[in-house]
Formats: C-alpha cells, structure tokens, sequence
C-alpha cells in the first residue's frame, strides 16, 4: 500500500486511535515545542496530519503552513481549525518539494512522527536544512523501532510483508540523531517521549 492510501485509510479515526496510547507524547510534544517558537515565527508543519499539534502551537507562532499528502488528513485538520477560530493556520495538499513550498519564507519546520516513514530520509532532511534560516530550528518526534523488538516492530513486519503498510525505516535513536546531523544541523535536545518503542523528540538548529 502507498503511503497516501495508507494514511486517507486511518485519517477519519487517526485522533483516536493514536490517543489510546500517545496521548501523553503528543502532549509533550505540544509542550516541548512551545519552547522553541517565537510569537514571530512562520512555521511549516510537514506531515501535519489531522493538525493536533499545529493548531495548538497556532496561538504561539505569527502562523502555520500544514502540508501532508493525505487530502482526509487535511480535511480533518482544516475542520478543527474552523471549527476552534484559528485564523493564523493554513493547510494544503502537498509535498515538501513543491514550488510554492519552497518559497514560503519558514523560521521553524517540524516533522512530527513521519521521519521513520522515509524512505528518501537524507535528501528530505537536506532539503528541510536548506529551507531555514541561519540558527532556525527543525524540530522532529520520530519512532524508533531499529532495535526490532517488541509488538509495535512485530505488527508492522507483518502489516508491511501484506502490504497493508508503507515503507518503514528501523532506525536506533542514535542512528536518527547521525542521520539529522549528516544533514547538517546541530543537535541542541533529545527527549524520549514513550517507553516502547522510544518516541524521540529531537530539536536540531540549523
């Protein structure tokens, strides 16, 4: 299954099945990143998804370009933001390559839960460091299950060998922290967010 089919499949019941068991992580992803952003600051949210983190971290940021591939995940996303008076947080269908993502101008990018479903990770960290500003900040939660242990690594071997699931990268924290450096960024903070597999919050400046 290709990874915009797989995600238009999960948008409609994403928010709930993902707080059964991350909602402690998303929030401190929420908190963490509150952190790290200016009332000034232009942010991109790639992979958005259904917008949890990026129309709560609207309120602190001057706005927010969400983009995923998915069009249900955008849908959702937009629809919160409506319906909560958001103003400042716009959301498209598109890949980070495109033209008119290029020039949009962002002092903060974030990846959140997407990087381990890469399978062009390096080129797309290049690009995301080109994208910012001197000491602008690239902030990432991503799953690490390179350690190939455990019921979450155990399902999606099967989920991908049926083709029910996209392509995964099995990365060790350390390996996702080599691959983000190699790109050029400067490590400033690591936290992991969820015991099994570690979800691990990386903030890296540029």
């Amino acid at each position: 299954m290709n990874a915009k089919d797989f995600w238009n499949k999960l948008a409609d019941n994403y928010d709930v099945n993902v707080n059964k068991t991350y909602a402690d992580a998303y929030q401190k992803t929420i908190d963490l990143s509150k952190e790290y952003v200016k009332r000034d600051d232009r942010l991109l949210a790639y992979a958005c998804g259904t917008g949890i983190v990026s129309n709560t971290l609207a309120a602190h940021v001057q706005s927010i370009k969400g983009i995923d591939i998915s069009e249900k995940m955008i849908a959702n996303a937009q629809q919160k933001a409506e319906r909560e008076n958001i103003s400042n947080v716009s959301y498209a269908v598109a890949a980070l390559e495109d033209e008119s993502i290029q020039a949009g101008g962002y002092d903060v990018i974030t990846a959140f839960n997407v990087l381990y479903f890469l399978s062009d990770l390096d080129a797309k960290l290049e690009l995301i460091y080109k994208m910012l500003p001197e000491n602008g900040y690239f902030l990432s939660v991503t799953d690490c299950v390179g350690i190939r242990k455990g019921l979450k690594h155990f399902v999606m071997g099967i989920l991908m060998r049926l083709n029910l699931m996209p392509y995964i990268r099995y990365m060790t924290t350390d390996e996702l922290t080599t691959h983000i450096e190699k790109a050029g960024f400067k490590i400033v903070h690591v936290e992991n967010l969820h015991p099994e597999p570690p979800n691990l919050y990386v903030v890296a400046q540029k």
